[in-house]
């Protein structure tokens, strides 16, 4: 199991125990500090390389702006990525589901913000 394997695990069980209001199975939660969080930044490298192959495009990730997750059977990640084309920037929202158990990474959705 990869580190960020096992980061995703310790998260989900930690989500999944906590009392707090904020952590409910289903719910949204906000995440926060996403600059300094590695597994977040792989997460939105893996939505971007996903989206230039379902799209036919070349967008960089340039950075994470916003992100939730939600427990599921699995972690969903919804974040809002920063993006550069030659066309100039934008900015995607893409849905990624993981089951790190799985070694299992999918993009759900995405759409241009």
């Amino acid at each position: 199991m990869g580190f960020g394997s096992l980061i995703s695990l310790v998260l989900l069980i930690w989500l999944l125990v906590s009392t707090g209001d904020s952590a409910r199975i289903g719910g949204w939660e906000e995440m926060r500090d996403l600059s300094n969080d590695q597994h977040v930044n792989e997460i939105a490298e893996f939505a971007v390389a996903e989206i230039n192959k379902k799209a036919d495009s070349q967008l960089k990730l340039l950075g994470v702006i916003k992100g939730q997750m939600q427990v599921v059977s699995g972690i969903n990640y919804k974040l809002v990525v920063a993006v550069q084309d030659r066309d100039g920037s934008g900015k995607y929202e893409a849905v990624v589901l993981e089951k790190p158990w799985l070694r299992l990474k999918s993009l759900t959705s995405y759409q241009p913000v």
